[in-house]
């Protein structure tokens, strides 16, 4: 486990390794360079510049005189975001005078942005921030009369107060005026209580979020869940504490990203999640979801590599078997559990390997690099904890894994700033999961004894077509006790033909012994169609006097 903010304090884990592609101004010294920055408000957002560089009200000191105010409503809490990439400092010991409750955002050159007069901030101090990022409430903190936003560019050390600062003409704004994309500096910019000019706000803020975030707007107590690209609320605190989550992965997220969702059925029961060593098969290790007797609990195989990792991700610490309360009943908790499937990592957790600089988000079952640490600190997981396995492990648990070199399956900033997501890549195979055409197939080892390698070959025939050429191999796995495949697009009077060879200390064996008939069946195997395990017979080896699986699509 790693905590992302120790980045900031020179760790060297996973996260450390990410390409800081902040949005930082390029400089060529002394802090004189003109910086094009946006708005501090949402794109499309309208607002009146009210007073700008060397305005008789208030813009004639050292700390003001270059500066700009930008008009909100007073009646409502408008959301102030990170114009550019930078560290902030928050300013807030002294809310009833002069900037009151301010961020300077540090440009790592002399020079820092200051937001001030803000009734409430979401990030801390020293936290490193992108372009974008929600930062807090706009307000009338301080010297202030009437809500608005003192923005502008200081010299200065961006940790002392704003006051300390030296206000310059350093900055371009990115903006539109009257339907005109357009860049002016705060001189250019017309200001006026009644003949100032509106402009409007091009910057791209987050309005998405992928599945398996837990989310909640700053001024509302309700967390959601995202489930199909919908709202899941917790309706009590009992709902969201049972379930093993933590309010340090909720990420704060503005009212207009909640309306880009739709909104599903309220969680307000408990419902547990534990893990037991079930007496079948062969020992293994089972997530259990809900109590027992809630009719819709259900039972997850936790993969053998990799199993403290993936309980881990579902909020279970656990080291060792003993750890785990042992199920020895005949026919006992684990079974009264409907089987639904292998477990993998939690939805919306984060895991990343060893080996690699990568770090992954859980979302519909797919493993999804997050490009950037611009797009994690956008997604407002600077402070989550990543999980941190092998290869193997990961390997073993992970079924789709994202690949940003080829931008499949790849999070990235745009995707977090496009309302509603990004064209939906994943839809395909939830679709193909959902169908229920798809058969799963787990074997295990005698006894779940670990072995050099197993695989796993055959050939799938459909019914009134030629018997399929045997030995295409589905699935192959190293130092392991159990293989697992699944095998997609079958249908009923399908019929997948199978045999296991598994190698230890230089001695082969397989799913049966030879010779054929009659074999003896060896390890133990769980197979499901559409929800509904399936028997399985002995069948002979065309290859060789040995002998195989077969299974009968009904």
């Amino acid at each position: 486990m790693l905590m992302l903010a120790q980045v900031l304090s020179g760790c060297c884990g996973p996260i450390c390794q990410f390409e800081k592609s902040l949005n930082q101004p390029v400089f060529t010294g002394g802090g004189q360079d003109m910086l094009l920055t946006d708005l501090p408000f949402a794109s499309g957002y309208d607002t009146l510049c009210t007073q700008g560089a060397y305005g008789s009200t208030s813009h004639n000191a050292m700390s003001t005189r270059f500066d700009v105010d930008l008009d909100t409503p007073n009646d409502i809490d408008i959301p102030v975001y990170a114009p550019v990439g930078g560290v902030a400092y928050v300013h807030d010991a002294h809310p009833d005078v002069n900037f009151g409750i301010h961020v300077n955002v540090d440009l790592g050159d002399g020079t820092y942005l200051i937001l001030a007069h803000l009734s409430a901030v979401f990030v801390d101090s020293g936290s490193e921030v992108a372009a974008g990022q929600l930062l807090g409430f706009e307000g009338t903190t301080g010297n202030s009369f009437g809500d608005h936003v003192h923005f502008g560019r200081h010299a200065g050390d961006a940790a002392l107060d704003g006051i300390y600062g030296e206000s310059f003409d350093g900055i371009l704004f990115n903006v539109e005026d009257h339907g005109e994309v357009v860049q002016l500096s705060t001189e250019d910019m017309i200001c006026g209580l009644s003949d100032g000019v509106t402009y409007t706000s091009l910057l791209k803020t987050v309005t998405w979020h992928p599945d398996g975030s837990l989310v909640k707007t700053p001024d509302a107590a309700t967390v959601y869940l995202l489930e199909n690209r919908g709202l899941t609320p917790f309706l009590t605190e009992d709902a969201f504490v049972s379930r093993n989550y933590g309010y340090t992965d909720v990420a704060l997220v503005s009212d207009a990203e909640l309306s880009c969702y739709g909104v599903n059925t309220g969680l307000s029961d408990t419902a547990a999640v534990t893990a037991m060593y079930g007496a079948f098969p062969n020992q293994a290790v089972w997530l259990l979801i809900g109590d027992e007797s809630d009719p819709e609990r259900y039972r997850l195989l936790v993969p053998e590599p990799g199993w403290q990792a993936v309980l881990k991700s579902w909020g279970l610490s656990v080291s060792t078997y003993d750890d785990l309360e042992e199920d020895v009943e005949d026919g006992g908790i684990v079974n009264r559990y409907p089987y639904a499937g292998v477990a993998n990592f939690r939805e919306g957790s984060l895991v990343s390997e060893v080996s690699e600089s990568a770090v992954y988000v859980m979302s519909d079952g797919i493993a999804m690099p997050i490009k950037s640490w611009e797009t994690l600190l956008l997604a407002g997981w600077e402070d989550r904890a990543v999980i941190e396995v092998g290869a193997d492990e990961f390997a073993s648990v992970v079924a789709v894994k994202g690949d940003c070199g080829t931008n499949m399956y790849c999070l990235s900033a745009e995707d977090l700033q496009t309302c509603g997501g990004p064209a939906a890549e994943t839809e395909g195979v939830n679709e193909q999961i959902a169908e229920g055409d798809t058969l799963i197939l787990h074997w295990f080892t005698p006894d779940s004894a670990p072995v050099d390698a197993i695989t796993l070959m055959g050939a799938v025939t459909h019914p009134g077509l030629p018997e399929a050429a045997w030995g295409s191999v589905f699935n192959e796995v190293q130092n392991m006790n159990e293989v697992s495949v699944e095998v997609p697009e079958l249908v009923s009077g399908d019929s997948l033909r199978l045999s296991v060879e598994f190698l230890n200390d230089g001695v082969r064996s397989w799913s049966c012994l030879a010779p054929y008939p009659p074999g003896l069946f060896q390890g133990s195997a769980i197979i499901e169609y559409g929800n509904v395990y399936l028997g399985f017979m002995l069948a002979d080896d065309p290859t060789s006097d040995g002998c195989g699986l077969t299974v009968e699509i009904p």
